[in-house]
């Protein structure tokens, strides 16, 4: 999922969204942790930029605070 936002930061956006949906789809179970890393792709999108991908890539985002904003 980290690779997918590095592609992300690194200017390749749809290589990036295509990347973390294939792999948030391939997981078996739904796994908080890997909610977490989506979260953290789709934060790293450019404002205004969208696509189908995105916004189906966005539904698996956690919703819940992760362990390091939690401390906060």
């Amino acid at each position: 999922m980290y690779l997918a936002r590095a592609l992300v930061m690194a200017g390749d956006v749809k290589e990036g969204i295509t990347y973390g949906l294939a792999t948030a789809q391939s997981m078996r179970h739904d796994v908080h942790v890997i909610g977490i890393a989506v979260r953290d792709v789709t934060t790293t999108v450019p404002e205004g930029y969208s696509s189908d991908e995105l916004k189906a890539l966005q539904a698996y985002a956690s919703k819940v605070a992760g362990p390091w904003e939690a401390l906060r």
